[in-house]
């Protein structure tokens, strides 16, 4: 979400943001803010003051349009940013400027070496892509990737794509794995309860602790099974 100067310069911003993520019901964490180098050293010390409330409600925050606003290295350590976002006029030619190589290998070395995430924006070509991938930026954007497109368009394309399946599968086979672990983990109870309560009116168990934890492990394996055939 790019956010401009009017909007950020008083209270009335973070007041709103809340207000946006209550009405929403957005998980704070998938949301971040960017704001350009220049917004960010109109006034330092009201920024910094600023994106730390913002961080604190767990929102991310980027520096766009980086390169063009002449931060200084001691301010842009001081705040409270996750990813820097080179601008796309220092990666247009980057593999035929040395000047422009130098900027854009300088601004991922100091980027990670403070340990944000680094993106390159404007990528158009092959040769732009393997040179910032030699050079260690982390993340890229632009027209090699992909033409604009709508809101629907980008939804039907990214449920339709290999990698959201593996997605979907990995997620759900993580949640099996937890899944089982407390059905066992129920069962090993039951197993304990029982087994207590029988030797408390000092009887002998009818059935083994083997037997018994088998039964109880069945019973709640089949409800699994069901629980995925639904899936």
């Amino acid at each position: 979400l790019d956010i401009m100067m009017t909007p950020i310069s008083g209270w009335e911003f973070l007041e709103k943001l809340r207000s946006a993520l209550i009405d929403t019901g957005i998980n704070p964490k998938c949301l971040e803010l960017e704001i350009t180098e220049s917004v960010a050293m109109e006034d330092p010390d009201f920024m910094l003051e600023t994106l730390h409330k913002v961080r604190k409600m767990d929102i991310s925050i980027a520096i766009d349009d980086f390169g063009t606003g002449y931060s200084s290295l001691s301010h842009l350590r001081q705040l409270p940013i996750d990813r820097l976002k080179i601008d796309r006029a220092f990666v247009r030619d980057i593999s035929t400027d040395p000047d422009d190589a130098t900027i854009v290998r300088t601004i991922i070395e100091m980027g990670r070496s403070l340990g944000l995430l680094v993106l390159a924006e404007g990528i158009e070509t092959e040769e732009q892509r393997d040179f910032l991938v030699r050079s260690g930026c982390q993340y890229g954007q632009g027209r090699l990737f992909g033409e604009p497109v709508s809101a629907d368009e980008f939804l039907e394309m990214v449920l339709g794509s290999p990698a959201f399946r593996t997605f979907v599968f990995d997620f759900l086979s993580r949640r099996l794995v937890h899944l089982m672990t407390l059905v066992d983990d129920v069962a090993f109870r039951r197993v304990d309860q029982r087994l207590a309560s029988r030797l408390i009116r000092g009887r002998q168990p009818v059935v083994s602790t083997h037997q018994m934890l088998a039964d109880d492990l069945g019973t709640s394996r089949e409800v699994v099974s069901r629980i995925l055939e639904a899936f």
